[in-house]
């Protein structure tokens, strides 16, 4: 089966187990095909470093982390609620913020530094598995090079990407040598994904 142009999500249900009188309900089986890796869109939360940088006013610029509250403390604002937000999102709320009381036209910016409220893990027949922090537009090659790359043993196009979305579990085989030499698109990854290579066959 080709992986050049497609990747194919197989949703793994749980069935009822022969015999036991008590099952756990389970999720029916879905076959999605998808076309292309679109990046995640990534939720701010408690622990992740951002850089907020206001326009010609460096005295309110500064690199802050999400406390366990979910805030910063900002300059002039004080604390600002930033946890559930896209980065966009905080850009908005934070430039509100400035324009409300304190600025004119504020322009403000915020990168993350570190994702450290996310984490994806890379597992199996890698030099170094292990969780490692999310990176927006982290992909399963990205991923696997933080883990060190792959074994001698690794067989990397059996990989699996496992996923967990409002319940549902999804694996995603991912073909990772063919990524690797350009032969089929790189697979986005998002928070909570568990990267697993498996030793080969052979």
């Amino acid at each position: 089966m080709s992986f050049r142009t497609s990747l194919t999500f197989q949703v793994l249900a749980c069935g009822l187990l022969l015999g036991c009188a008590h099952s756990e309900p389970v999720t029916p089986v879905v076959t999605v095909q998808v076309t292309n890796a679109e990046a995640p869109v990534t939720m701010l939360g408690a622990g992740d470093v951002l850089e907020i940088r206001i326009y010609n006013e460096p005295e309110l610029s500064g690199i802050h982390q999400i406390g366990s509250d979910g805030s910063v403390r900002l300059p002039l604002l004080g604390p600002i609620i930033l946890q559930g937000l896209s980065p966009e999102d905080a850009t908005e709320k934070i430039t509100a913020g400035y324009n409300s009381e304190f600025l004119q036209n504020a322009q403000v910016s915020v990168f993350v530094k570190e994702f450290n409220s996310r984490k994806v893990y890379v597992l199996g027949q890698v030099k170094n598995p292990g969780p490692y922090p999310f990176d927006d537009k982290m992909t399963i090659i990205a991923a696997i090079a933080k883990a060190g790359g792959t074994t001698r043993l690794a067989d990397p196009n059996r990989t699996v990407v496992t996923r967990d979305q409002e319940g549902n579990q999804t694996r995603l085989n991912a073909m990772v040598g063919d990524i690797g030499k350009g032969e089929a698109p790189d697979l986005s990854l998002m928070p909570g994904d568990i990267v697993f290579v498996p030793e080969s066959l052979f």
